[in-house]
């Protein structure tokens, strides 16, 4: 099999799976005008205790981050997601949510830090609930800017899945009109509307049922 990382895809994962196996759906509403100077983009860095980190921040200022498991990039232990304030070089958001999948379920946070415009990216995340906290530093992904063509992730994958019982087996299929469908082993099916964004990367509506999907995929000859 031809092994292939799909970063924006491993995004449209983070949507889907928040549904947590319930249904859901509706529209996302347009997206407004790139905010200037502003920490959009797609990141990618580690944190202070070893993790590998990725994420997208779009130019509304809702982000979403992936975060693995200590000293094992292939291995996604979490995601962290929410809608921040970017301006001037610092970065705030006090909505943040993170969806642990180590046994420590959904937390309350919120992340303060800085930015270079398409260059790099840091903060601090500090957990409400018990106080702990975390750095991360992260570079830009030039990626971001390339003109959005999503027949190039068009095909069948297959990997595996972190869910809250565990790791299991997960098969996705792309399609070049813009569909995203697949199954768990458990059974656990989903079914995603993609579209390009104006500017780059992806939107999506998407009615689901599915689990948090590992970023690493191998494609299916």
């Amino acid at each position: 099999m031809h092994k292939k990382t799909v970063s924006l895809l491993s995004i449209v994962f983070l949507a889907v799976s928040l549904s947590a196996c319930s249904d859901g759906g509706g529209d996302t509403p347009a997206s407004p005008a790139p905010a200037a100077a502003s920490a959009e983009g797609l990141w990618n860095g580690t944190s202070n205790s070893g993790r590998s980190v990725a994420g997208l921040i779009l130019n509304d200022g809702t982000y979403w981050f992936l975060y693995t498991l200590m000293g094992n990039p292939s291995v996604v232990a979490g995601v962290v997601q929410g809608n921040g304030t970017s301006q001037n070089g610092s970065i705030t958001s006090s909505n943040t949510k993170d969806f642990n999948l180590e046994g420590l379920g959904i937390l309350n946070a919120s992340i303060n830090g800085s930015y270079i415009v398409k260059q790099s990216l840091s903060g601090t995340i500090v957990i409400a609930n018990n106080g702990g906290q975390s750095t991360f530093t992260t570079t830009y992904d030039a990626d971001y800017d390339a003109p959005p063509n999503p027949a190039l992730l068009t095909g069948t994958y297959s990997g595996s899945t972190a869910t809250t019982g565990g790791v299991e087996t997960v098969t996705v299929t792309l399609s070049a009109p813009g569909s995203i469908t697949g199954s768990t082993a458990s059974l656990c099916n989903f079914a995603v509307a993609h579209l390009p964004r104006g500017a780059a990367g992806m939107c999506m509506t998407y009615r689901s049922r599915s689990a948090l999907a590992h970023a690493r995929m191998e494609r299916t000859p």
